[in-house]
This record gives structure tokens, C-alpha cells and sequence, in this order.
């Protein structure tokens, strides 16, 4: 019987070895060692009562006939040894990827109709020492069962490729380097070998229950407390990227690989053995269950942890733990990979409808380092959560693959045929948080620790995750209007921006690990500073500034303080009419941020080293509507904002606890201010700007908006003062001296303009009315009597400020002036136009009166002065003699008045001088007789209508007769308009001329 079984027992085996191939992968040694042992005989052992399957290799014994069983002594000098060797004790099965369904689909692998493709391992080996203390004893299998477990077990506990046995007689080295020892391989093509302290247990003779009707399997069981290092693998010197050859494990060959290292690489810090929390052989397979770690951080493998349980030789239970990092933000992860075996239904054949125990097999990321902290400046956040601290059941990670042949180790974890997206916290340099999803991939900790090389794997995944459009989702992240603070503060908010989104990029690091650093390469903003004060909306394109990003500490790194530059496009800062009052209209374009100084214009270079120059910034910007505002203010040299104070403008937002109402208790609020001052030192004199000692231009404008909601409150203070504004320069008609031009306004507030002159000289050909100058009075101006506002779409938006008085008569020699009026209005621009004053002395409907001696006269004149020069003219004076008669029953008048009439307005101009005659006689009362004669030449220039570049004149005769009730009136009129000095071709060439003309171009006769 003991024949039979084992005759099927050995057929069973060659089956096996002829389908699976087991036996073939463990290659044949070459040589032994030097101390030689024979393998003297050898027992194959099948006891069906429990099954046990055992064949024994006796090493330096012998037997010697004795009553009864034979006894069992050593041979020769030394040890003896005992090899117990077993049926194959795993099994390889294959595994089904199991991922997370969702609306992008399901990457699960099909399950396929049993049977599954299986692997059989090669036998397991144990090899015991046997002292001299222990012989000799009965040669029966009762007895050298026994003494296995009192003999003390060979052991390897470093890497090393178990020896092949050796035939009958023939040597074999135990001690050296391909000495026999105790191999088991469990799980499939995992060599075990345990400690040396460990011992091995079992049942010298079948074990059966009281009623002897059920006999357990026979086994052999590993002492309790032992551990074992995975001392051999066939894929110890494979290639580990084939990871599921021939088709997906519990293990698979990089995982045995790693495991064979990391438990038994006597050069290799940190390698441990595994614990052994149950190891039992039979004739059926193996029960496993082991556990291992290690710290990837000493063994620069990335595994940290495996787990496995086997259940007679088929595995349950597998998990298998390796350590990256998520990329870009560098936190510490493990990647876990789980094979279990689930019961299914059955798809097809004849499980259909039967439940099935698959091995299924789950991949999923779990974060072992919630917080990444930074030190560099390249991106605006100082820390990074993780707020995902385990991921769904992951799609093959060969979906989301970054290098070939490097799944596992460097991907994109994907959910559902979709990049899966952790949930971000990140805290910028004033603790403010922002919260966004980000794809993130996951990258080994051996290939993002290595020293960077070009070529290296982790610097192509940096020059591929950088290589990726600006657009794309795994580096643009929308941030939602989130604020942050994108350097480190000097107070709350001077470095904070509203983020709409940010581009990530990577770089390489050489100081400290993993070897790569998270980077902004882009970011889209809002500038709430240019926002609040111009309602421009336009979201800007920043970077950061590579000065800054060099330096480290509080310090910006430049001179200008700027951490920020525009990309592509700028943002325009247009100021609103009721934010500036028209005193500036300080338009530019943002080219970069400063935390001194807000949003600046101009070569952001040039103000990071701390020259400033207005005309870079402000260009076509002028105050009062015509003064070039960069012409009138030096340049800044070397300014840093220690030095430069107010003198460089200052467009910021910061937040505060400030009243922003009288009487209002201090609440918490954002406060956007631009502030510019400039004093006589910056102030420059061009002829037209005239700066005095302490002459200062200011402009502030400040907006409260409240964190609790209510409403924004604005107030608005400008003012120019102590200067001089000299019109048309070149011709010097006037200078205007001005205490200060001022504005004010503000929520709840009227505005408040006020124009303080100190005087003004009439220069030139005005030289002659400085007389009348002298009883001006000066302070109209301030609080004036009307104060008209504009405001677009009207024509002209701007404030126009004036008055009008009445002057004392006037004596000037023998001349005397009555009736004399004087009128001022300024208007101030808000933007785009000039600023311009008009003066008038009298008006047309109400002119001056003139008197000299027994002769009258009379006129008016008005001038309306703008920055560009005489925008208008206009002037009149008539003077003649007078005479009335009245003798009772008659009486009548006659006058003769002669007079000019000029007008300038713009390019255009008209000039008229007439002579007026007129005389009239009644006769009591009832008969009236007058007649009046008007003659005059005039002159308009080109532009003008009807008459434009002709001299005209124009005579007429006007009879009037009044009887009683009746009267009729008889005119008598002539136009003549005089030829100028560019005739019409047809006033110049007469009809032969013209034929005689045309006549020289015929042909020449032949």
C-alpha cells in the first residue's frame, strides 16, 4: 500500500512538473564548497493515514543491523545531516484588477470562466543538524520524526541560492557560500528561510480523534515567535519592470525582489527579517501568515511594509505598502496594493450561478504626511494639507503612466477612466487658507530621492510635468477667488491677491528629499487695488520675481520691493472722474507689484533696482487737463521705500481695523489707497509749471470696504499748491499764481473744490489791462458763488468754478470806465481735457461805457486762456459824437460812431469795422422822419461760413416815416464781396486759352 501511494504520489509529481514547469527555475549549482558530506541514502515516505509526503536525505550516517528496527549513527567525522524534503507548498494564481466604477467607466479586468491560470512552485527543503547527542537511536519514521524536532535547524539568513541536491554518494557543501539549507518556497517563488532559534513541530504518528474516524493532516509547524528572511527569488536578478509576468500575482517581481532585499541583504541599512506569525507545510500546501517592515528611508527600496496569508497553499491575503511622494506638493504616501481572494458568482460553464473565490486586487493611495512645509519662495504657500487621506480603489495605475515601464512608480492616479482629485488645503504667508482640488501623481521614493542627473527618471518627470500646456488641468488649478498673500508681509494684505487660478510647475532640489520642489509658474489674479480704485475687472497674469524668489527672509530681494511681474498683457489702471477729482489723471499700466508700493507701470526691471521714472509709468498723463505730469516730476534714483517715502504714487489694499464714519466705532476693513506726494525738491519748472518754494502736489484717495458687508465708503483729497501756471508760454499772455488748487470728496459728502489764486499778470500784448487787475479781488475762486459739476456722457465732464462782480468806475488818465463788470470761471477737467480760465470784462449785451470829455463810447472783452494756448477771443469798441436839438415845436438828434469788432475762437477768426451814421426830426409829435446809414468791411477767415477768406462789405439806407398811427419803413441794402487771393481756374483762363492749351498736347504731324 505504502508502494502504491507513493508510486502516485510520484506520478502526481511528474504531472505537475511536466504542466507547470516547477523544478526549472532554480538554477543548478556549479561547485561546493570545501568541507564535503555525502548524501549517504535516501527514503521517500507516503503514509496515507494522514497524508504525509516526505522524502529524507540522510548526510554522514549510517545504518546498523540490529534486533529489531536497524539503529541509526554518523558515519564520520562531524555532523550529520537530515533533509526533510516537501511537495510544493504554493501556489501562483492569477489576480483580477478590481477598480471604482463612476460615470467615466470601469477599468475592473473581466473575471474569466474557471479555471484561472495557476503556477506550482518547487519543493521546500529542511535541513536539520544532528548532534551526537541525540544518536544513535531505532531507524523508524516514528523516531526520525521525533528527532527533527529536538535536531537544530540550518538556516540562511542572507541571499543565497539553494543548493540543488546532490545524487547518492555524491558531495555537497554545508557552511559555505551553496550549502544546503532550510529553503521553503511560500508564497510562489519566495524562498523562506527562517531564524536559527526557530524549531520545527509536528506529530511523530498520525493523530486521530477519540472514535479514530477523522486523522488529521499531518504537518510541521514553525515555532511560535520565529522570523524568516526572503533569502532567494528567480526574480532576485530578473528585470523588476516586468511586474506581471506571466500574468497579474499577489506578488509580483519587483514586490519579491524588494522583499528578498529588504529581509536579507546583509549590505543594506535597515533590512530585517519578516515576523512569522504561522508557518505550517504539508502534503497539501502551506498556511501562511508573515509581516514585514522596514523604513524605505534606510533601505532606499520604497517597500515598507507586506503582509500574506496562504490557506494550503492558495493565497488569501496579500498587501503589499510602498512609499512615494504625491507630486507636485512632495507630501510623504504610500501606494497599497491588495490581493484578496472574494467569493463571485460564476460567469459562465458550469459555475455559472455557483459561487467562485477569485483573487481580486485593489490599488489605493493613503497619505502618511498630511503637511508639507516650505522653505523656498517659488510658489506663494508655506505649507500643503492633504486633506484626502485615502483614495477610491485606483484604475491600473498603466493608465496614467508618466515614464515607460514605470506604472507602478511614477503615474497619475486615476478613479473611473478620470485623474482622481485630492482635496488641497495650502496656507500662504499670512495663514490664510486655500482650499482646491488638484490631480496629483504618485512617484517612488527611490526615484524621487536619487541625486538629480540629466536623464535621471526624476528629472524627466519634472521636464515632462513642465513641458505640459499652461492649460491643462494636472497643472492650471482653479482657485476660485481665493486671496492669497504671495510674499511675506510688512502689513496685513500688501502682498495678497484675489487668485482665480494657478499654474504649478516642479523643479529640481538638491537639499533635502524627495529631489523636486512644487513651483508657481503662473497665476491669474485680481488686483483689488486697481479694481476698487478704476473698476477694471480684467484678471492680470502675474509671476514672481526672480530677485525676490533668490532671497530668503522678510526681505523682498530688491530695492523696489516688487514680487511680482505681469505676463503678456497688462492691466490697465483707468481712474475714475470721482476718485481723483480731475486734479490727475494718473492712467497706467500695471507691469508688476511691490509690496511698498502696490501696483506700479513702467520697466518693472528698472523700479526693482529702484529707479523710478514717471514718464515710464504715466504716459500722456496730465494734470489740469495740459501739463505733462511726468514732465514736471524728477526721476528717482536708487529708491528704496525707506527713502522713497509718498514720492513713488502707492496703489494698495490692506486690511485694518479703522472708524471709517465719524462717531462709527472701528470695525474691520479692506483699505485700497492710492497716495502720491511730491514736493518742490521732485518738482521741476517748464516754462508752462511754475513750482514756488514749498509747492507740493498731493493726491489721495481712499476706499473702506467693510469685511462685514456693508457698504464701501470713499474719500478723495487732492491739491496742488503754491505755483504758477503761465498760458501760452511762447507768447506770455498770462501768468496765473495759485495758493492751491484743491478737491474733496467722499461718501455722504458734497463735493468740495476750491481754486485759492494768489494773482495773476496779464504779460505781453494783455500787459495793458494790469490796471484793471489791481481792483480784481483774488479769492472768487475759493468757495466760489457757482460751482457746476459734469459728468459724462456730457460733453466736457469736468467742474467749473466762477463768479461775477461789479467794479467801482475806473479812471485812467483822461479815459473813464463805467458800468464795469468782471466775470472768472476755471474749469477743471476730470479727464482728457484741458483745463482753461476765462476772464471777461463786460459782456456783449452789457458793455463798458467809455467816456472822454464831451465824446462817448463803449465795449467789452472777453479771453478764454487753456493750457494749448487762446482758445478764445473776443473784443469790441465803438466811439463817436452826439448831438440833439429840441426847439419846441421840433425837435431831433444825430450821431456818428465808428467802431471794430474782433473774434478768435479756435483757428477761425472775424474781423468787422463799420461806420454808423443816424439822425431823426419830429414835428409836434406827430410827423417823424429818421435815417439811418450803416457801412462796413469785414474779413472772416477761412473756415468760416458764408463769407470764409473773402473781404466783404456791406452799406445800407434806412428810411423810417411815422404819421400819427401810420408808419413806413424804406431800406435800401448792398453786399459786395471782394475777390481773395486764390482764384478759380474759370476766373483765370478763358475759353481760346484753354483751346490753345489742350491744342499742345495733339499729335505731331508726320
Amino acid at each position: 500500500m505504502n508502494q502504491l501511494w507513493a508510486f502516485v504520489t510520484q506520478a502526481i509529481g511528474n504531472v505537475l512538473t511536466a504542466l507547470f514547469g516547477f523544478g526549472s527555475r532554480l538554477p543548478q549549482p556549479a561547485r561546493y564548497g570545501q568541507q564535503t558530506q555525502r548524501r549517504e541514502f535516501s527514503v521517500e515516505v507516503v503514509r496515507p493515514d494522514d497524508l504525509l509526503v516526505v522524502t529524507l536525505d540522510f548526510y554522514n550516517f549510517k545504518l546498523t543491523p540490529a534486533a529489531g528496527a536497524p539503529r541509526l549513527e554518523r558515519k564520520g567525522a562531524g555532523h550529520g545531516f537530515i533533509i526533510a524534503r516537501l511537495p510544493p507548498q504554493s501556489f501562483g494564481e492569477r489576480a483580477f484588477f478590481e477598480a471604482t466604477p463612476g460615470p467615466g467607466g470601469d477599468t475592473s479586468e473581466p473575471l474569466d470562466a474557471p479555471a484561472v491560470p495557476v503556477r506550482i512552485s518547487d519543493s521546500s527543503e529542511l535541513v536539520f543538524r544532528v548532534t551526537d547527542a541525540l544518536l544513535p537511536l531505532d531507524f523508524t519514521l516514528e523516531t526520525i520524526l521525533d528527532l527533527l524536532t529536538r535536531s537544530e535547524t540550518v538556516v540562511q539568513p542572507t541571499i543565497q541560492l539553494p543548493a540543488a541536491t546532490p545524487p547518492i554518494n555524491g558531495q555537497s557543501r554545508f557552511g559555505g557560500q551553496r550549502a544546503k539549507f532550510t529553503a521553503v518556497e511560500a508564497p510562489y517563488r519566495l524562498i523562506l528561510s527562517p531564524s536559527l532559534e526557530s524549531r520545527w513541530q509536528h506529530a511523530a504518528g498520525p493523530v486521530s480523534d477519540a472514535a479514530g474516524k477523522r486523522t488529521e493532516l499531518w504537518h510541521t509547524r514553525l515555532s511560535a515567535g520565529a522570523t524568516a528572511g526572503a533569502v532567494w527569488s528567480p526574480d532576485y536578478e530578473g528585470d523588476p519592470s516586468l511586474t506581471n509576468e506571466p500574468f497579474r500575482m499577489s506578488l509580483n517581481s519587483s514586490y519579491r525582489q524588494r522583499i528578498v532585499r529588504s529581509s536579507a541583504d546583509k549590505n543594506l541599512a535597515g533590512a530585517r527579517h519578516v515576523n512569522v506569525e504561522q508557518l505550517m507545510l504539508s502534503s497539501q500546501g502551506a498556511w501562511l501568515k508573515v509581516h514585514g517592515e522596514w523604513d524605505a528611508a534606510l533601505t532606499g527600496l520604497d517597500l515598507i511594509e507586506w503582509r500574506h496569508v496562504m490557506t494550503a497553499g492558495r493565497d488569501q491575503y496579500a498587501r503589499v505598502v510602498e512609499e512615494g511622494y504625491l507630486f507636485w506638493p512632495g507630501n510623504l504616501a504610500v501606494i497599497v496594493t491588495i490581493t484578496e481572494r472574494k467569493v463571485e458568482m460564476g460567469r459562465a460553464g458550469q459555475t455559472e450561478g455557483k459561487p467562485v473565490a477569485y483573487l481580486r486586487q485593489i490599488k489605493k493611495i493613503f497619505l502618511r504626511e498630511p503637511t508639507k512645509t516650505y522653505t523656498h519662495r517659488h510658489m506663494p504657500y508655506r505649507t500643503v494639507t492633504i486633506k484626502t487621506p485615502v483614495t477610491p480603489n485606483l484604475d491600473d495605475p498603466a493608465l496614467g503612466e508618466i515614464l515607460p515601464g514605470e506604472a507602478d512608480h511614477a503615474f497619475w492616479p486615476r478613479v473611473a477612466n478620470e485623474d482622481f482629485l485630492f482635496h488641497v488645503v495650502a496656507t500662504d504667508w499670512e495663514g490664510r487658507e486655500s482650499e482646491f482640488l488638484a490631480p496629483l501623481a504618485f512617484v517612488i521614493r527611490s526615484t524621487a530621492d536619487a541625486p538629480l542627473a540629466p536623464g535621471s527618471k526624476m528629472t524627466r518627470i519634472i521636464e515632462k510635468y513642465n513641458a505640459l500646456p499652461e492649460s491643462d488641468p494636472r497643472r492650471s488649478r482653479p482657485i476660485g477667488g481665493q486671496k492669497v498673500a504671495y510674499a511675506p508681509s510688512q502689513m496685513p494684505g500688501d502682498t495678497t491677491l484675489e487668485t482665480f487660478s494657478i499654474i504649478f510647475g516642479a523643479s529640481g532640489a538638491t537639499g533635502g528629499l524627495p529631489h523636486f520642489l512644487p513651483l508657481m509658474s503662473k497665476a491669474s489674479v485680481d488686483v483689488p487695488a486697481a479694481r476698487i480704485i478704476s473698476g477694471n475687472t480684467a484678471p492680470s497674469t502675474i509671476a514672481l520675481d526672480q530677485k525676490y524668489v533668490a532671497d530668503g527672509g522678510d526681505v523682498i530681494g530688491n530695492m523696489g520691493d516688487v514680487f511680482a511681474y505681469l505676463v503678456g498683457t497688462r492691466t490697465p489702471v483707468e481712474f475714475t472722474t470721482d476718485k481723483t477729482g480731475g486734479t490727475v489723471a494718473p492712467d497706467f499700466s500695471i507691469s508688476g507689484i511691490s509690496r511698498a508700493f502696490g501696483p506700479v507701470g513702467g520697466d518693472i526691471g528698472k523700479f526693482a533696482d529702484g529707479d523710478f521714472n514717471p514718464a515710464d509709468i504715466f504716459k500722456a498723463v496730465k494734470i489740469l487737463g495740459g501739463i505733462d505730469l511726468a514732465s514736471i516730476i524728477s526721476d528717482a534714483i536708487n529708491a528704496t521705500p525707506a527713502t522713497a517715502g509718498d514720492k513713488i504714487p502707492q496703489l494698495k489694499s490692506v486690511r485694518k481695523t479703522v472708524s471709517i464714519r465719524p462717531g462709527e466705532p472701528p470695525k474691520d476693513v479692506i483699505e485700497t489707497s492710492y497716495r502720491w506726494v511730491v514736493d518742490e525738491s521732485f518738482l521741476i519748472n517748464t516754462g508752462m509749471f511754475v513750482p514756488k518754494a514749498g509747492s507740493v502736489f498731493l493726491i489721495e484717495a481712499f476706499v473702506y470696504a467693510p469685511l462685514d458687508g456693508t457698504p464701501p465708503v470713499f474719500k478723495v483729497d487732492g491739491r496742488i499748491t503754491n505755483f504758477s501756471v503761465v498760458l501760452l508760454p511762447s507768447a506770455e499772455l498770462v501768468e496765473i499764481n495759485f495758493d492751491a488748487v484743491t478737491f474733496s470728496a467722499g461718501t455722504d459728502k458734497k463735493v468740495d473744490f476750491g481754486v485759492i489764486f494768489k494773482g495773476f499778470d496779464f504779460l505781453g500784448s494783455l500787459s495793458f489791462v494790469n490796471k484793471l487787475r489791481e481792483v480784481i479781488p483774488m479769492d472768487g475762486f475759493d468757495d466760489p458763488p457757482f460751482l457746476n459739476i459734469v459728468l459724462p456722457p456730457e460733453p466736457r465732464p469736468g467742474v467749473n468754478a466762477g463768479f461775477t462782480l461789479g467794479i467801482p468806475t475806473v479812471g485812467i488818465g483822461i479815459f473813464t470806465l463805467q458800468n464795469i463788470s468782471f466775470s472768472a470761471g476755471f474749469y477743471l477737467p476730470f479727464l482728457g481735457d484741458e483745463a482753461n480760465l476765462r476772464l471777461a470784462f463786460c459782456e456783449r449785451h452789457q458793455p463798458f461805457i467809455l467816456t472822454v470829455s464831451l465824446f462817448g463810447g463803449g465795449g467789452f472783452f472777453g479771453i478764454d486762456i487753456g493750457m494749448g494756448g487762446v482758445r478764445m477771443i473776443e473784443a469790441a469798441l465803438e466811439f463817436g459824437a452826439a448831438v440833439a436839438l429840441n426847439l419846441g415845436v421840433a425837435k431831433g438828434t444825430a450821431s456818428i460812431m465808428g467802431g471794430v469788432y474782433y473774434q478768435k475762437s479756435g483757428d477761425g477768426f472775424a474781423f468787422s469795422a463799420y461806420f454808423r451814421a443816424a439822425g431823426a426830426l419830429s414835428v409836434l409829435g406827430i410827423i417823424t422822419v429818421s435815417v439811418e446809414l450803416y457801412i462796413s468791411l469785414n474779413f472772416e477767415s477761412r473756415k468760416s461760413q458764408p463769407h470764409g477768406g473773402k473781404l466783404w462789405g456791406q452799406a445800407s439806407l434806412t428810411v423810417k416815416i411815422k404819421i400819427a398811427f401810420f408808419s413806413v419803413s424804406v431800406k435800401i441794402g448792398i453786399e459786395r464781396e471782394f475777390a481773395g487771393s486764390d482764384p478759380k481756374l474759370i476766373d483765370t483762363v478763358t475759353p481760346s486759352d484753354w483751346t490753345e492749351y489742350c491744342a499742345a498736347f495733339a499729335d505731331y504731324p508726320a
